[in-house]
């Protein structure tokens, strides 16, 4: 038991920037209502996509995140508000066991330029402005 407590201690050092840009960018979804008990933590051989790790695959554990009736796009008036709670409480929860991770301006920042950093990369291969590009700025 003692190797998934540390297992689950590694991933959630970051998890709440990797959650947030997996998300963010990925599905280019913000979850609008994300705490620890939408996140579920099981062994990967449980879960029907998961991401393929080199860890031991005992020691293999796979973020599941559930709940996504408030979910809204990226580009939503709200997003940025909903992103910054999500955060915040997922960060409080770890904060909460003992566990350190990135401080929230920087996991913001981690979420958002990741985004924008896609955008470029769309807008390059597509050869269009794409809509995903600077989807905060107009907000703030």
């Amino acid at each position: 038991m003692d190797r998934f407590v540390s297992r689950f201690t590694d991933l959630a050092t970051g998890f709440p920037s990797v959650l947030g840009l997996r998300l963010y960018v990925g599905a280019r979804l913000v979850h609008g209502d994300l705490s620890e008990y939408n996140i579920l933590v099981v062994p990967s051989a449980l879960v029907e996509n998961a991401i393929p790790s080199n860890d031991d695959q005992e020691m293999d554990l796979q973020v599941v995140l559930i709940d996504f009736g408030q979910a809204v796009d990226f580009r939503h008036p709200e997003a940025r508000s909903f992103l910054e709670r999500d955060l915040s409480r997922v960060r409080s929860f770890f904060a909460k066991q003992g566990v350190k991770t990135m401080n929230m301006k920087d996991s913001f920042e981690f979420v958002v330029n990741d985004a924008e950093e896609l955008a470029i990369v769309e807008e390059e291969c597509v050869g269009v402005h794409s809509v995903v590009s600077d989807p905060l700025e107009a907000q703030s």
